[in-house]
């Protein structure tokens, strides 16, 4: 192999290296039961931001930091629109320099980076794939950004990094099982909005393209990458399972309200979540039932819980799921979305492909069965 390619290829790999290490002040792990947890991000010494979509609604949530210290924390704004969610630590972490991101480009290097249950660093490395403005995949998102990255639910909640090291967003899983970027000035935004002495974010600031940073194969990480030791000046201190399987998708938002203001969240129910009683699957629509359907993937049924609430409504293994009262559970976590306490007890139409045909049954949602070990 030719020697120069061999040294860039090595300097390469030394800068993404010491991208990941600097930027492993940015992550958390918000626990959501004995065995999950889902990425988040520290934004300031006592606020994370993370997935509303793959957060359970609780009472209070333990935040793993850097380094595997423990911290309370309570959800204090949630945007269903932006799928953001705020939590505030009941304490002080050591929240790293968040750095605005420069004007993103089709075809740019990024960096997607989640947490381990110990709060330690995992990353994939990508491109952006597609930039639709104007919010193309639900309303509050703004300038949506598509990754050539199929989703994984480690790093949704996780920051992800443009080739400057500014942070273009948070992860998040689209329907179809698209990776997409949760923009950065929505974060910026809720946050701004949970107090009001913050002031709205500021302009990007370019910084040094991703090719300079290949000469300083041998500097250390603050050296490597400059650009996310500076404090971003305009923004506050920058620095259960409810279903066998697959209770990960987004809940397309369809609200005729496009604007991008935050609305403080409505008080949620507690007790026990709602339950199907069907193990499900990830599986595409066949073609010839797309049109009609109104998607293109829905959730097989693998087996039924006997006498659940499924089994009782007549459903049968192999069936597949779309939508229920009209929302499609496609997405990676549609199913939690639609499940909340509040749906116990509450009929709704499941629409489903069988055999060829799509028909409407309908079903009362039961709580939970409490698991016992």
């Amino acid at each position: 192999m030719n020697d120069g390619f061999t040294a860039l290829l090595a300097q390469f790999s030394d800068a993404v290296t010491a991208r990941v290490t600097a930027a492993a002040s940015l992550l958390a792990a918000i626990r959501t039961g004995a065995n999950g947890h889902v990425s988040g991000i520290i934004w300031r010494s006592d606020l994370v931001l993370t997935s509303d979509q793959r957060l359970p609604v609780c009472d209070g949530y333990t935040v793993v930091l850097p380094g595997g210290a423990l911290l309370a924390a309570q959800a204090v704004r949630r945007d269903p629109a932006s799928n953001l969610v705020l939590l505030k630590l009941d304490g002080a972490a050591a929240a790293g320099a968040i750095r605005a991101p420069a004007e993103p480009a089709v075809g740019g290097f990024v960096l997607v980076l989640g947490a381990d249950a110990a709060a330690d660093p995992v990353v994939r490395a990508g491109i952006i794939h597609r930039s639709v403005p104007g919010g193309g995949a639900g309303p509050g998102l703004g300038q949506v950004l598509t990754l050539d990255l199929p989703c994984r639910l480690r790093e949704e909640g996780g920051p992800v990094l443009d080739a400057v090291g500014g942070l273009l967003g948070m992860a998040m899983c689209g329907a179809g099982d698209e990776a997409l970027v949760v923009p950065y000035g929505n974060l910026a935004r809720l946050v701004a909005g949970h107090s009001n002495d913050d002031q709205a974010p500021a302009e990007p600031t370019p910084g040094r393209p991703f090719a300079d940073l290949l000469a300083a194969r041998h500097a250390s990480p603050a050296q490597a990458i400059p650009a996310l030791a500076m404090p971003l000046p305009a923004i506050p201190e920058p620095a259960v399972r409810e279903e066998p399987v697959a209770d990960h998708a987004v809940l397309e938002h369809r609200s005729a309200d496009r604007s991008r203001h935050v609305i403080p969240p409505a008080p949620q129910p507690a007790g026990p979540r709602g339950w199907l009683g069907v193990a499900l699957r990830p599986m595409p629509v066949p073609e010839a039932l797309r049109a009609a359907a109104g998607c293109r993937v829905g959730r097989m049924v693998l087996s039924l819980s006997p006498n659940g609430p499924a089994d009782q409504a007549g459903l049968e293994p192999g069936d597949l799921l779309l939508s229920l009262d009209g929302i499609s559970i496609g997405g990676p976590n549609a199913l939690r979305s639609l499940l909340g306490p509040e749906r116990v007890g509450r009929p709704v139409a499941v629409r489903l492909a069988r055999g060829g045909e799509l028909l409407t049954v309908r079903l009362t949602v039961q709580a939970q069965p409490v698991q016992v070990a």
